[in-house]
């Protein structure tokens, strides 16, 4: 666990640090919470997107329900 923690966190670095695009699929939404943008998916449809935070301060999108259901 420590070592795929540290390697994440590596990654990260590289991200900010070169300003690099990065296609994630998570199914963990702590995984996502220090992008920039997600595009949040249902049934292989958009249903939004926007910045987590964003979203989250939001309780009417999707991706507030997600978040708050996964807790």
């Amino acid at each position: 666990m420590i070592l795929v923690l540290t390697i994440l966190y590596c990654l990260l670095l590289i991200i900010t640090e070169n300003n690099i695009t990065l296609l994630v699929v998570a199914h963990r939404l702590s995984t996502i919470m220090n992008c920039d943008r997600v595009i949040v998916l249902k049934n292989g449809q958009i249903m939004e997107i926007g910045a987590p935070k964003t979203l989250l301060a939001d309780s009417q999108t999707y991706f507030y329900q997600l978040y708050n259901a996964a807790l």
